[in-house]
């Protein structure tokens, strides 16, 4: 039991310390890159605390030796299929971030501009004066 409540403390300050830093009023690229760190912080003890249940389930129903090894293989196995899967999808969600943050900047830029140019009371002698320049 005292090993399954020192996991459990693990954790839980891993997911305080997590949600400290990531609060923390950072530039965005910091923020970003406190919470990526966090996350897999955070997953690796959720992960280990998996672990620390699975044994002790396993002593508390007096399973065989070759159950616990296969059973860990496959948990080490899907651990890895998950960390394979997750690291291009985190890797791909911050690029797409970074390119939408892009686009809205550029299209609230435009907007701006062609608000600026339509709505402009000047804009009617500019145009003839550019008219005037170019005959003569």
């Amino acid at each position: 039991w005292l090993e399954l409540l020192h996991w459990l403390f693990m954790w839980c300050m891993a997911v305080i310390a997590a949600y400290i830093c990531t609060s923390l009023p950072l530039p965005h690229q910091f923020r970003l890159g406190f919470d990526t760190l966090f996350q897999s912080l955070t997953t690796a003890y959720v992960y280990s605390t998996g672990f620390a249940w699975q044994y002790y389930l396993a002593e508390l129903y007096k399973v065989s030796d070759w159950f616990k090894i296969v059973y860990s293989l496959a948990f080490l196995v899907l651990l890895f299929m998950f960390g394979l899967f997750m690291m291009p999808a985190l890797f791909v969600t911050v690029q797409l971030h970074r390119i939408w943050t892009m686009m809205q900047r550029a299209i609230t830029t435009n907007s701006i501009h062609s608000e600026y140019l339509t709505n402009d009371p000047r804009l009617p002698a500019l145009t003839q004066l550019i008219d005037q320049s170019q005959f003569t």
